[in-house]
């Protein structure tokens, strides 16, 4: 397999990653990301439409149709204020309170795979294959960005006290890996490799790293990041996946002065799409996912320090696209088809909602 086929390989590689699943004709509307408002009072969750939630009720509080969405986010700085990555490479702002539309960002020619905002809610970054922007989120102005269109920008993040954001670039001519940049001087201040250690010695050399998600602690000293490895095999080797790869979940951590990731927790087979940090800094929530098993995915709360578990649960059949924690640090939540909310101590399932209706 020569250099210019591995680059066209992997971008559908990455792609077949996000989508896979089962049809939603069959279990109802897929839905790729989902937030919590600052107070942690209102959830919202998107797909073909963005449905927004009372987390202590579990009642619809606004849907938006004619909204096809990948990502989304609550400002931290606005309880009710909605950023919504569109497919159609535009970023919308809406109250959800009012279900009044506030404006619009556009400068990508793809959809957007994923968005965050400073904490001040002053900034919002967006990345969509090869273009991230910095938006000031008053004036709808780029004031920064990054272009590569042989590279997949994905899993944004910025520290907590908005000095630093972090983006995973995959497919670099070099190796996958995570930029963090300087927000103020827009400076590259580290590029962290994500290895794949033992799988880098698979049998045929080929194991191919890739990021999907980035979070910082709260000191803004650390990342975690999610993802995978991926080894090229035959069609029959890989199913029930079929873009000819076995994926294995791996997650990294990484100080932001460092060049090289380090695994966390032990690779296991399928996938790691998204990960969140507690408030606190002591805890973190994955999602796993393995159809090769025809199972339930695997949702974890786990310490920060050593990665061990402090609880696991199941939540719906194939993967969760998306794990997070409320900003008061009680609930963690994931989404695929529904809802599912659970207690960040204990562990047990608080309320699912039936995104559907």
């Amino acid at each position: 397999m020569g250099r210019a086929t591995i680059r066209l390989w992997v971008p559908c590689l990455i792609l077949g990653l996000v989508a896979i699943g089962l049809p939603s004709r069959a279990y109802g509307q897929l839905h790729w990301g989902m937030s919590f408002s600052s107070d942690s009072k209102l959830v919202a969750c998107c797909g073909d439409r963005v449905h927004v939630f009372e987390v202590a009720t579990g009642n619809a509080v606004v849907k938006l149709d004619g909204t096809p969405a990948r990502s989304i986010a609550f400002s931290p700085a606005a309880p009710t204020v909605l950023a919504i990555g569109g497919k159609d490479g535009a970023v919308r702002l809406w109250d959800a309170n009012t279900e009044s539309f506030l404006r619009e960002l556009r400068d990508h020619d793809g959809e957007i795979q994923s968005l965050a905002f400073s904490q001040d809610g002053r900034r919002l970054v967006s990345a969509s294959k090869g273009r991230l922007r910095l938006w000031d989120v008053e004036t709808a102005k780029v004031t920064q960005s990054v272009n590569d269109r042989e590279v997949g920008l994905n899993g944004v993040s910025f520290s907590h006290d908005g000095r630093l954001l972090a983006f995973c670039r995959n497919l670099d001519k070099q190796a996958s890996c995570v930029d963090v940049y300087e927000v103020e001087s827009w400076k590259l201040a580290t590029s962290i490799r994500l290895a794949a250690d033992k799988q880098e010695n698979s049998p045929n050399g080929k194991a191919t790293t890739f990021g999907v998600a980035t979070a910082f602690d709260p000191t803004g000293k650390r990342l975690l990041i999610s993802g995978g490895c991926c080894v090229p095999v035959s069609k029959a080797e890989a199913a029930p996946y079929d873009f000819g790869c076995r994926p294995t979940g791996l997650l990294w951590t990484a100080g932001v002065d460092t060049t090289k990731a380090q695994l966390l927790i032990d690779p296991r087979p399928g996938y790691h799409r998204s990960i969140s940090v507690s408030p606190d800094g002591k805890r973190f929530a994955i999602g796993n996912a393995n159809p090769a098993v025809q199972e339930k995915h695997l949702i974890e709360l786990r310490d920060i320090d050593r990665g061990k578990p402090i609880w696991q649960s199941r939540g719906e059949l194939y993967d969760p696209h998306d794990v997070v924690i409320s900003p008061d640090g009680k609930l963690v939540g994931s989404c695929r088809f529904n809802i599912f909310l659970w207690n960040a101590d204990t562990g047990v399932l608080v309320r699912s909602i039936n995104v559907s209706k």
